[in-house]
């Protein structure tokens, strides 16, 4: 009766949009993380909106239970690096982006001394894309609140799992890439290992991103 009865109803509200309701899935899509490639996948035209598992169930309980949840996780610091970068060419030229992009370039001229001299709790919390991972899946009792985390570093053998079980198309585009994921992750890894963090940038990277170097198991 209630599956009737919402058929008939307007699906689109937010958060929702409508290849979720057409495959029956709720991707969690956290900044940096391959985002833009899943939603080509599936189908979705909308906004990429980087929304908390919260907002998906204060909406509708009811679609929040019923379809599968899943996001990507990515190791904190190579995400970081990912991060950094995007900032600092001005992410997508909004004026947002183009603020963020002089003040890291004010107060620091490369990823070392903008760990020491930008990066706080205070930003944390401020800037979307860099928010911790962690916030996106989990609820204040650090319960998981998705069916599925993939992991970046495995995407194209996980995303291969995950798309038998859900019958989704088993090909990953890659769209903001110009080398094939492995390359990329090797190479990411590479330019990270020249930079030589200093143990201070070190120490604060593992401090402020505790929990997601914990709850995912990164090392």
């Amino acid at each position: 009766m209630l599956d009737r009865i919402l058929k008939r109803l307007p699906l689109n509200f937010y958060p929702y949009v409508q290849y979720m309701h057409r495959r029956q899935v709720i991707f969690i899509h956290i900044p940096k993380n391959a985002g833009s490639s899943v939603l080509k996948l599936l189908g979705s035209n909308d906004a990429r909106w980087h929304t908390k598992w919260i907002h998906y169930r204060r909406a509708s309980y009811y679609f929040f239970n019923k379809y599968h949840k899943f996001a990507i996780v990515r190791h904190p610091l190579d995400r970081l690096y990912s991060c950094y970068r995007y900032c600092i060419k001005g992410g997508n030229q909004l004026p947002d982006d183009l603020a963020l992009k002089n003040c890291i370039d004010e107060k620091s001229s490369d990823f070392n001394s903008f760990i020491l001299n930008v990066l706080d709790s205070e930003l944390l919390m401020r800037e979307i894309i860099f928010q911790p991972q962690y916030l996106y899946v989990f609820d204040k009792s650090l319960t998981c609140q998705v069916d599925t985390l993939l992991r970046y570093e495995t995407l194209s053998s996980d995303w291969k799992d995950l798309a038998k079980t859900l019958n989704l198309p088993s090909n990953l585009p890659w769209v903001n890439a110009s080398r094939p994921q492995e390359q990329r992750e090797k190479d990411n890894q590479d330019e990270l290992a020249q930079l030589a963090l200093c143990d201070e940038a070190k120490e604060k990277v593992n401090e402020l991103y505790r929990l997601d170097f914990t709850l995912f198991d990164y090392r």
